[in-house]
């Protein structure tokens, strides 16, 4: 026989569960603010990233120059290094100095490096994409290279 809720007997209340989620209020604002940070890191990474390539770059053309004389000495050739003759090609097939994209090299004076290995020394200038420019001295008569130095100001 069916009975009335009345007379039911009371089940004991489930509490209830708090509401999981946010508000779309509480996203935006957390979507402005990495925004806000991304905005702000961006251009400072991408200069970081620019100043490491460059370094990169820098550092292989120093040591194509480090190896100038070994080269010379292993083709048994010898050659002069200057703004004009960084393209030629030596009998190995290779440039004297394979430059990057953007960055040139120039000398104060042509540097000459004899078959035995030996060179007259002297200053290679380098200037990068971005127009820094950086001293390397090369030492007669072994071409040893001198640490690079920033020459002050970008041309």
């Amino acid at each position: 026989m069916p009975t009335s809720d009345s007379c039911r007997p009371e089940l004991p209340k489930q509490p209830q569960r708090p509401l999981r989620g946010f508000t779309l209020l509480e996203v935006l604002v957390v979507l402005a603010v990495l925004s806000l940070l991304a905005a702000l890191a961006a251009p400072q990474l991408y200069r970081t990233y620019q100043s490491v390539t460059a370094r990169g770059e820098r550092d292989a053309i120093v040591a194509q120059l480090a190896a100038l004389s070994l080269r010379a000495q292993a083709l048994g050739v010898a050659f002069v290094l200057s703004a004009d003759s960084v393209a030629r090609v030596l009998p190995d097939g290779q440039p004297l100095i394979a430059l990057p994209s953007g960055w040139q090299l120039s000398t104060e004076r042509p540097i000459r490096f004899n078959f035995v290995g030996m060179c007259s020394g002297g200053t290679v200038r380098l200037r990068s994409p971005s127009g820094e420019q950086f001293e390397i001295g090369l030492d007669a008569p072994a071409c040893e290279v001198r640490p690079a130095a920033t020459v002050a100001g970008r041309l």
